[in-house]
C-alpha cells in the first residue's frame, strides 16, 4: 500500500517565517496526509541536509515537498499532482512572488489570486521514493540556503527525466532576506555553494553523473 507524506523543512525566526509557516502548515495538514516538519540543526540552517534527513525516514513511498513559505490558492492541485503517475510532478503552473503587504493579506485572510511572476526552480511538488533514491536526495555539502535546488534539478532531469506540472497557483510568501537579518551567516556559504553547483552543471553525461553521485555518497 502506497504511503504519502508531506515534508516541511522549517526553522522559526520569531517573526515573518513563523507567520508564513502557520499558513503553510495549516493548508498542508488540511490535505489529510502526515506532515513531517524537520530542522537538521545545522548552523547555518541547511535546507539540503534537512530534506535528506526527512528522506531517510521509513514509511513513505511518495512525498509532497512543501516549503515553509509556500501556499496554494487551491490546494486541490496537490491531489491532481498525486493522480499523475510520474516521478516528479509540480502542483502548480503559475506562481506569485508576494511582497510584504500582499503576504500580510494572506496571513489575515488566507490565500487568494495575485498577479503571476516567474516560476521558481522549486515549489510544492510530489516525488517518488524511486526518484529520490536514484539521485541520492540532495547534496548535503550545500550549507545555508542557495543553489541546492538547482543541483538537484540537474540530477533529476538527467537521470530520471523532466518534471511535469498540473494546473495550480502557488504563492511564494515574502520574508526578510537573510542578508538583512542578524543571521547573515546564512549567506556565508554562497560562494562555495555556487562553486559546487558549477561542478554539477559541468557534468553532461548520465554515466559520469552516476559516478559523481556514487563518489559523493
Amino acid at each position: 500500500m502506497s504511503s504519502t507524506v508531506i515534508w516541511i523543512p522549517y526553522r522559526g525566526d520569531g517573526g515573518w517565517r513563523d507567520l508564513n509557516f502557520e499558513v503553510a502548515h495549516r493548508q498542508a495538514a488540511s490535505l489529510g496526509f502526515p506532515v513531517w516538519v524537520h530542522d537538521s540543526g545545522d548552523q547555518p540552517f541547511s535546507i539540503a541536509r534537512t530534506w535528506n534527513e526527512l528522506g531517510e525516514r521509513d514509511g513513505w513511498d511518495r512525498a509532497i515537498l512543501w516549503g515553509a513559505d509556500f501556499v496554494l490558492v487551491d490546494p486541490s492541485s496537490v491531489h491532481a499532482a498525486l493522480a499523475v503517475d510520474h516521478h516528479w510532478v509540480f502542483a502548480f503552473d503559475r506562481v506569485s512572488t508576494l511582497n510584504a503587504p500582499a503576504t500580510r493579506i494572506v496571513h489575515r485572510h488566507g490565500p487568494r489570486e495575485f498577479p503571476p511572476s516567474n516560476l521558481p526552480f522549486g515549489g510544492i511538488r510530489v516525488i517518488t521514493r524511486g526518484m529520490w533514491e536514484t539521485v541520492g536526495g540532495y547534496d548535503s555539502r550545500f550549507l545555508g540556503w542557495g543553489h541546492e535546488d538547482r543541483a538537484h534539478v540537474h540530477c533529476v532531469e538527467m537521470l530520471c527525466g523532466p518534471r511535469l506540472r498540473v494546473p495550480g497557483h502557488m504563492l511564494n510568501l515574502w520574508h526578510p532576506k537573510r542578508r538583512q537579518l542578524p543571521s547573515a551567516a546564512y549567506f556565508a556559504r554562497q560562494e562555495k555553494n555556487l562553486g559546487l553547483l558549477r561542478e554539477y552543471q559541468a557534468i553532461t553525461d548520465p554515466d559520469d553523473l552516476r559516478r559523481f553521485l556514487a563518489a559523493r555518497a
